[in-house]
């Protein structure tokens, strides 16, 4: 039985994708890398990371770095920050049902909570600290060992490629979310343990995953 639901926060519980295009474009203008127009998002959302780098001319080494500069600029603009639509019925919903509710994520702890509290969604039980921007695996598994949680009693909701390359080496199942960074087509490619549209439709897999343990 699923108790602990972890979540990914950016793309997946915030709506914060134009804003990491402008700090990225930021970027770009001053190291002289391809500017993001308007009109490429939908299409760089197809590509994984190391491809985008590829159309944008960032070195692949440089993407760490450019993760930093976003903490580092995030916390001035959280207060316009807003949730993603659905997900504030989602976390209350299962909140209520008993969840233990977790956040893991590159961005800062202080810059998360001023969000949830902004957004009157500060009602988290752990929000634990993504310290690289590749190898999130680690995290996990560090974040499951230190709490005592059970790989069988939780899942992993995220909206990225990498998340669930992550999530495969840490044998946690995984509810890929496609209303946020990376595009349904690209998540599909990686074969999620499950792929939803919208928000609502993750307690109806929750409840499907308890059904199908009761019957091993």
């Amino acid at each position: 039985m699923i108790k602990t639901a972890i979540f990914d926060f950016d793309g997946t519980i915030v709506n914060s994708r134009g804003l990491m295009v402008k700090f990225y474009n930021e970027l770009a203008e001053k190291y002289n890398y391809k500017i993001i127009e308007p009109d490429e998002i939908e299409y760089l959302s197809t590509l994984s990371i190391p491809d985008r780098c590829k159309v944008l001319r960032v070195p692949l080494y440089r993407v760490p770095q450019m993760g930093m500069y976003a903490k580092s600029r995030y916390q001035e603009t959280i207060g316009s920050l807003k949730t993603n639509e659905g997900i504030r019925e989602l976390v209350f919903g299962l909140k209520e049902k008993g969840y233990v509710l977790s956040i893991i994520s590159s961005n800062l702890k202080p810059s998360i909570r001023t969000f949830l509290k902004n957004n009157n969604m500060d009602i988290y039980d752990h929000i634990y600290p993504a310290k690289k921007f590749f190898g999130k695996n680690h995290t996990i598994n560090t974040f499951m060992k230190k709490l005592k949680i059970s790989y069988d009693e939780a899942v992993y909701i995220g909206d990225e490629l990498r998340d669930i390359e992550a999530c495969r080496k840490s044998n946690i199942r995984i509810i890929s979310a496609a209303w946020g960074y990376d595009s349904a087509e690209l998540l599909a490619k990686e074969n999620p343990d499950y792929l939803v549209y919208r928000p609502n439709d993750v307690q109806s897999v929750i409840d499907e995953m308890d059904k199908e343990s009761t019957m091993i």
